[in-house]
């Protein structure tokens, strides 16, 4: 039996300051230091060679650097194997139970973050003493366990079949307390909602090795994969309590909403797959997938996904030997798909009531021709190694056709104009290009071997461009789906200039005619790093990350320019236009940089490149020194500290140069900001120390 405990104990902070407002104290000194506590146990025991058991228990309270950000999670996890002769039964189980609290801090009038950033006084649209008040969090209960089967059937037939099963259940609420305002509201808001969700898979596969003639070998597979996900959601959105202290849901005034909604899906898949090997050297697999689902449209049987690889091992010829330890070259292409949203391939009704008696009136039309999006990829590359080091290069296409746009539906076919712009079909294509380079190296080895220096290196390069988008262009705020583009271009225009009245006073910024401005995703990126082995005991390891190419919608900094008072730059030149004398060259020189920070969304789509250190670790293992200090009931003994974000160098203006998608919207697949900051909230630099004990 072995026991392993751990604990690990830090803390964050903001990584960097804000510096381009006129007042950055506000937003600087608006963040907490977040902490982390974090213990974690775990138990495994072989009874005999049948008998084998695992038990781990997690506890993490954290805290964010946003006030209020708060996540409290504990995590149980058991599993079990029994083995006898031909026969395996495997169980495993795991259930979280955890509350997060996330304020109102993103993409919002109420965001702690746009009322900081907005105006030189802050807070104009909500009290921060409202903003602290308001209560949003959601509780989550989650089991998951699957049971694994393995049996060796008559004629050397292998039987593995596994049933999986995932519950999840989340309850939200969002309460504004009676007595604090937002917006007209003084008397009290709340919003709850009960998510549950339940995905059932189940597993069973066939399979058979066959020893051909003289170092051939040939396993053979068929594999069934049944899946079902169904997801119930429930909630009401209530205000105007009647007294403070009272928010149970049958004192509020008034019912704003309700929601109640079921959604299930269903796929049924049939993988085949033949793998051929010739003495450990030639390895060549080939499969077929048949998947259904009644995400696609009806008229759609099913979707085919085949696949193919050779990899074969070059045994070093004779002038190579010594000098080269292994060469790999390798060759394969696949196909994969991504499901159609919910609601494509279904046309839905509304039943509602009006002073004509019960309409039934078009929700949406569905397409009962709609397909996955696939994507075939084909990729050649080698792997080597020699003298210590490694080589990896790999070169790749991929195709995604039959991509899924959002048509406009005409009238004359019986559907609303509010319909228009919903009408899914496949009519998309966009093809992809890249390599990957991986390098690592043994730089140093001591003689006692107790000293060592890893370096490694990670490059990628990548591009794409849309081949077909049926026929019109995509176009959602900034980004564009066009043919001959990559995909998701930013399109937008820019400042030409300033705009005079007849007294020669400016008015604002001419506006060019949309043009393309760069892409969302980076041409080259990667990361690179060392591990360090210092008296066999001290480990120190880096990981450093890069992008270049991509570009960053900063929308923070544009609505803080054209909305607010409090953009730094556009401030500054503001005040020396009001001391210089309208139709002079000095004024129409202010002017005409001013209208580089005026309306046009095209000022403010930024380059976004960046190096990162992300992770340092320093790592001492007091394994000898603890077990001999506890008379051998320390079996090891490992001190650990860490530091992520520590160092950043970026080109970008906003706070944050990596991105995530935000917005989106079921009509453009997401894009509607895409690469967008939105008042994001940064991305902290922490710190933690960790000791793990084995016994």
């Amino acid at each position: 039996m072995a026991v392993n405990v751990k604990y690990t104990g830090g803390f964050s902070e903001l990584a960097n300051k804000y510096t381009k407002y006129v007042n950055n104290d506000a937003l600087n000194n608006f963040f907490d230091r977040g902490h982390q506590n974090q213990y974690y146990a775990n138990l495994s025991a072989q009874f005999d060679q049948a008998n084998s058991l695992f038990f781990s228990a997690n506890s993490n309270i954290t805290s964010g650097i946003v006030p209020g950000n708060k996540d409290n999670r504990q995590t149980f996890r058991a599993g079990y194997d029994f083995t006898k002769d031909n026969f395996k039964l495997g169980f495993t189980a795991g259930y979280v139970k955890g509350k997060l609290s996330i304020p109102q801090s993103a993409s919002g009038r109420d965001d702690a973050i746009w009322n900081l950033m907005r105006d030189q006084t802050p807070w104009p649209f909500i009290s921060e003493e409202t903003w602290r008040a308001i209560e949003k969090s959601y509780s989550n209960d989650r089991f998951t366990g699957n049971v694994k089967l393995n049996y060796t059937l008559p004629f050397n037939i292998k039987l593995e079949s596994l049933v999986g099963l995932d519950l999840n259940r989340i309850d939200g609420l969002n309460y504004l307390p009676y007595g604090y305002l937002q917006g007209t509201n003084s008397t009290g808001a709340k919003q709850v909602s009960d998510r549950k969700n339940q995905n059932i898979n189940w597993d069973v596969k066939l399979s058979r090795n066959f020893a051909l003639a003289d170092k051939w070998q040939l396993n053979l597979a068929l594999l069934s994969q049944l899946t079902k996900s169904t997801e119930t959601v429930s909630g009401i959105s209530i205000r105007n309590f009647a007294v403070p202290g009272i928010s149970n849901i049958s004192s509020a005034a008034e019912i704003l909403g309700t929601t109640d909604t079921y959604f299930e899906k269903r796929t049924h898949g049939i993988y085949g797959e033949a793998f051929l090997s010739y003495n450990n050297q030639l390895f060549i697999n080939t499969g077929v997938r048949r998947d259904v689902s009644n995400m696609i449209g009806r008229n759609v049987a099913s979707i085919w996904y085949p696949t193919v690889s050779v990899a074969y091992n070059v045994k070093p010829f004779e002038f190579m030997r010594g000098k080269i330890d292994e060469w790999k070259i390798r060759a394969a292409y696949g196909e994969s798909g991504r499901l159609p949203y919910p609601n494509d391939a279904q046309t839905a009704y509304l039943i509602e009531n009006s002073s004509f008696g019960t309409l039934v009136r078009p929700l949406r039309k569905g397409n009962p021709d709609i397909k996955p999006e696939r994507t075939g990829e084909f990729e050649i590359g080698t792997d080597l190694s020699f003298f210590k080091q490694r080589l990896g290069f790999t070169y790749y296409l991929q195709n995604t056709r039959d991509a899924i746009v959002y048509t406009t539906l005409l009238p004359s076919l019986g559907w609303p104009s509010s319909l228009s712009g919903d009408y899914p079909e496949n009519v998309g294509k966009i093809r992809g290009k890249g390599i990957e380079l991986t390098y690592n190296s043994r730089v140093f080895t001591s003689s006692n071997q107790k000293n060592s220096l890893d370096l490694f290196f990670i490059f990628n390069h990548q591009s794409n461009k849309v081949i077909s988008s049926g026929g019109n262009d995509i176009i959602n705020t900034v980004n564009l789906i066009r043919p001959g583009l990559p995909a998701f271009s930013f399109y937008t225009g820019v400042s030409e200039g300033a705009n005079f009245n007849s007294n020669g006073v400016y008015t604002g910024a001419k506006e060019s005619a949309p043009q393309v401005l760069g892409k969302p995703f980076p041409t080259y990126n990667g990361s690179f790093g060392f591990n360090l082995q210092l008296v066999n005991n001290l480990r120190i390891q880096s990981l450093f990350n890069y992008s270049k190419g991509a570009k960053v919608y900063n929308i923070s900094n544009r609505n803080v320019a054209s909305q607010g008072n409090n953009f730094k730059a556009s401030e500054d030149l503001k005040a020396q236009l009001a001391t210089q004398t309208p139709g002079t060259p000095e004024y129409i020189a202010t002017a005409n940089e001013l209208a580089q920070y005026a309306g046009p969304r095209g000022n403010f789509i930024e380059k976004a490149d960046f190096i990162r250190l992300s992770n340092v670790t320093i790592s001492y293992d007091l394994g000898v020194w603890a077990k001999k200090q506890t008379n051998g009931l320390f079996k090891s003994c490992v001190l650990s500290l860490t530091g992520n974000n520590l160092w950043l160098t970026t080109n970008y203006g906003g706070i944050e140069p990596q991105i995530d998608s935000q917005g989106g919207s079921k009509r453009t697949r997401g894009i509607s900001y895409l690469s967008s900051d939105w008042t994001a909230v940064p991305a902290p630099r922490s710190y933690a120390m960790s000791v793990n004990i084995g016994f």
